[in-house]
């Protein structure tokens, strides 16, 4: 009989392993930064990061004008700092309520024009998210969750259900590659 295999589902709201979540430990920022050109833009990124209970509330209301700033964004007592990020990086999709963010972006930033990085190929993006993610295993805190996993199959569930090729249900490619993470660190 073969031993079965257990899932860990997780986001950045889970009850237990939401710091598995990109939105904890740097990740989202680290990725969405890559995004721009600009020095006052990566800046930002690195101010998400740090940021008090009220600047990431000030940041909310700033990004999303038509919502009001709520808990939500909350664990623990904490600002679940990602989402800033994630807003932020989301701006370079196009549209219209994208392009009203990424004007929120240029003045929140302080600069006359908001520079894009040049596209690269999926091969090259998922090369850089492993990166992202193999810097956040470094810290003890998130190793020690990532291996405390043991040889369960992670998956990333969004909060709102949509598939994605990131999440589950999905192509689940964040799961796979923080597995990839967990057998790396076991081998060091």
């Amino acid at each position: 009989m073969e031993p079965s295999t257990t899932e860990v589902y997780f986001n950045s709201k889970s009850k237990e392993n939401y710091l598995l979540s990109n939105f904890y430990g740097g990740v989202e920022a680290n990725y969405m930064s890559h995004r721009f050109m600009n020095p006052e833009i990566k800046q930002l990124f690195r101010d998400f990061e740090t940021c008090n209970s009220e600047k990431f509330f000030e940041y909310l209301r700033i990004l999303q004008p038509e919502k009001k700033p709520t808990n939500y964004w909350f664990k623990n007592g904490e600002p679940i700092r990602g989402i800033l990020s994630k807003l932020v990086g989301n701006s370079v999709k196009g549209g219209k309520a994208y392009n009203k963010r990424l004007e929120i972006i240029r003045d929140l930033a302080g600069v006359d024009e908001v520079i894009l990085s040049p596209s690269v190929s999926i091969e090259e993006r998922n090369e850089f998210i492993l990166a992202c993610l193999r810097e956040k295993y470094t810290k003890k805190e998130y190793r020690d969750l990532l291996l405390a996993t043991g040889t369960s199959i992670l998956h990333e569930k969004p909060l709102r259900g949509f598939k994605s090729e990131w999440t589950y249900p999905g192509d689940d490619l964040l799961g796979k590659l923080m597995m990839q993470i967990r057998d790396e660190i076991r081998i060091l």
